[in-house]
C-alpha cells in the first residue's frame, strides 16, 4: 500500500511540473531560457565550489600514503640491488647451506628481513582502550 502511495504521490509531482513547464514555453519562453541558464550557473558554481572544498582534505592523506609508499619502494629497491651487486662481486663469500641444519629461529629471522620494506603509514593505537567487555 505505501508503494502505491509513493508512485502516485511521485506522478503527481511529475505530471505538475510538466504541466508549469509546459505552460512556462507557451506563455513566455525567453523568460524560461534565460531562469535555465541562472539555475545552471548555480549549479556549476556549487559543484566547483563543493569539489574544491571537499577535494583539498582527502588529498593530504593521499598525498602522505603515496610518498610513503614511494620512499618504501625505494628502500627496497636499494637494497636488494645492494645485495645482489654484493653476490656479483664477491662469488667466493657465499655458503652453502644444508636443509637440515636450519632451525626454526632462523626461518622467522629470514621473515622478519623480507617485511622490512614495508613502513606502518597510521595505526590505530587505541582500539583495545574503546571496547568494551560484558
Amino acid at each position: 500500500m505505501k508503494t502505491f502511495l509513493y508512485s502516485l504521490f511521485f506522478s503527481l509531482i511529475v505530471a505538475l511540473g510538466l504541466f508549469g513547464l509546459l505552460s512556462s514555453v507557451l506563455d513566455n519562453p525567453t523568460a524560461l531560457l534565460v531562469q535555465m541558464v541562472i539555475v545552471a550557473i548555480i549549479v556549476t558554481v556549487g559543484l566547483y565550489l563543493f569539489r574544491r572544498l571537499a577535494g583539498s582534505a582527502g588529498k593530504t592523506a593521499d598525498q602522505a600514503y603515496k610518498k610513503a609508499a614511494r620512499q618504501s619502494v625505494k628502500r627496497h629497491k636499494l637494497a636488494t640491488a645492494g645485495k645482489k651487486s654484493r653476490n656479483l662481486q664477491h662469488p667466493s663469500r657465499l655458503k652453502v647451506i644444508s636443509t637440515g641444519s636450519r632451525t626454526f629461529r632462523d626461518f622467522s629471522r629470514t621473515s622478519l628481513r623480507e617485511d622490512r620494506h614495508l613502513t606502518v603509514i597510521d595505526g590505530k593505537k587505541a582500539k583495545k582502550k574503546k571496547r568494551v567487555l560484558f
